[in-house]
């Protein structure tokens, strides 16, 4: 190679190197100066950042006293409020001492003055109780003495009236008993009479042998009069043949039974003979003074007949025994009475 061209060469490029440099010590200026620029700007941004922090410190100073002045005005504001509460307080309790006091003493007042008409009217209501009671035990006694003199003549007069009614009962026993055999005969032997005889008129007329419109009377007629004559028996033992006289052959009888506390027991004591065999009926006749008279009427036994061991649920003592009267008394022992 030519060295004039190499010459020429480094020439140039010590003139691109100088180049270089200088775009290089410009560039560095211009750092130097965005740099400064730079420190110029944060040096402002910290003197504005110191200023701000300053006026903050200036407001929290402001605001804590502005806070400060307010927190004493509410304090004091209570205080005087609180002050003023408790006065009201005090007063108020005071007058509700007194009022209380003052109705306490008249709630006092009334009591004593309602005590004391309580009191009164109890003393008064023990008198007029003591003067009544006084009056009507007076009452009590007269009346309890009328009672007993009622009751001593009633008694005086029960041994009189009880003979009376078992007079009654007896007359009447044997009135239904006539009775019994009046309806018994009628029905046994007048009405079966009476229907032959008109069965008889009935056939004679019917063959014309009895006239029944007859001018005047005549000897055929009076002997037709007595031929058709029905004559009733007057007696059980004229009663038609074949039938047993059977009341003839009926006893009666009385059985006494003691102690018996109530009629009705009496009853029940009556229905239980009546189931023994041969007893035809038993009616109690008579209850007083715990004892019981009853009528029986057997089928031809006598009371010696009658077997007491036979009553069904009672036990029975024989105290007195005749053909027509037997004497009982209940054995309180034995077992309880109940009759089926």
């Amino acid at each position: 190679m030519d060295p004039k061209w190499d010459e020429v060469n480094g020439i140039f490029d010590g003139g691109r190197k100088l180049q270089g440099a200088n775009d290089a010590a410009a560039r560095a200026q211009e750092l130097r100066r965005q740099a400064e620029a730079a420190q110029a700007s944060l040096l402002d941004a910290t003197r504005r950042v110191e200023d701000l922090q300053k006026a903050n410190e200036d407001l929290f100073r402001a605001a804590r006293a502005q806070v400060d002045e307010m927190i004493a005005a509410a304090e004091a504001v209570a205080e005087e409020t609180v002050r003023s509460a408790q006065k009201t307080a005090d007063d108020l309790l005071q007058q509700s001492r007194e009022r209380a006091q003052q109705e306490m003493r008249t709630a006092e007042d009334s009591v004593a003055a309602h005590w004391a008409r309580l009191m009164a009217d109890s003393d008064r209501l023990v008198q007029e109780t003591t003067a009544r009671v006084a009056a009507l035990k007076g009452t009590a006694e007269q009346y309890i003495s009328v009672f007993a003199a009622k009751v001593q003549a009633f008694l005086a007069e029960g041994e009189g009236f009880s003979r009376r009614l078992e007079t009654l009962v007896t007359n009447h026993t044997d009135s239904m008993e006539a009775v019994a055999r009046l309806n018994a005969e009628m029905r046994n032997e007048i009405l079966p009479g009476l229907q032959r005889l008109t069965d008889s008129v009935t056939e004679e007329a019917a063959a014309g042998v009895l006239d029944l419109n007859p001018a005047a009377p005549s000897e055929d007629a009076a002997a037709a009069d007595g031929a058709l004559r029905f004559d009733l028996p007057s007696s059980a033992a004229e009663r038609t043949p074949g039938r047993s006289a059977e009341p003839s052959s009926l006893r009666h009888g009385e059985i006494i039974v003691s102690p018996v506390h109530s009629f009705r027991q009496a009853s029940k004591l009556a229905a239980a003979f009546s189931q023994i065999s041969g007893i035809k009926s038993v009616k109690v006749r008579t209850y007083s003074n715990a004892k019981a008279v009853l009528d029986v009427v057997t089928a031809g036994q006598t009371m010696k007949d009658i077997d007491v061991k036979l009553v069904d649920g009672v036990a029975l003592d024989v105290v007195e025994v005749t053909d027509t009267r037997l004497a009982l008394r209940i054995d309180v022992k034995g077992p309880r009475f109940s009759p089926r």
